[in-house]
């Protein structure tokens, strides 16, 4: 488990369709955007 970050989120439209992203999603408390200087900071503020 735990926490991953994906620059894709950040795109309109994105959707992790993928197989391999599929499964893996059950694995992960939090998939995050790390996509421009904003989602890195509420990502700094969901560590905190």
């Amino acid at each position: 488990m735990g926490s991953r970050l994906n620059p894709l989120l950040g795109a309109p439209g994105y959707e992790p369709l993928t197989r391999g992203m599929q499964a893996a999603l059950r694995h992960i408390d939090d998939f995050l955007p790390a996509h421009n200087i904003n989602s890195l900071e509420a990502l700094a503020q969901h560590l905190a």
